[in-house]
């Protein structure tokens, strides 16, 4: 069994735009967490100062929940990443 594990990352609007790919794969270690994951996410998209706030500002969520940072993510997770939402 290996201590890495990959994870998918469906990305919406302004996220897809920063990275021109609808889907984003991050290798990261086993037992890795979403506020880890949401880390790795940002250096991977980094180059757009507006990222700067996405750890606090997005969730991630799977099909079935949404996720709090402390979550421990598992081998082939599936997630997408929920902008927050403005509005009244």
């Amino acid at each position: 069994m290996t201590n890495q594990i990959t994870i998918k990352i469906k990305l919406f609007g302004f996220l897809q735009n920063c990275s021109n790919e609808e889907e984003i794969k991050i290798t990261t270690s086993r037992g890795s967490t979403v506020c880890q994951v949401k880390e790795l996410l940002l250096k991977k998209l980094s180059g757009d100062e507006r990222l700067a706030q996405l750890p606090q500002n997005c969730v991630l969520a799977t099909d079935e929940e949404i996720l709090f940072d402390d979550f421990e993510l598992r081998e082939n997770i599936n997630l997408v990443v929920l902008p927050p939402v403005c509005g009244g």
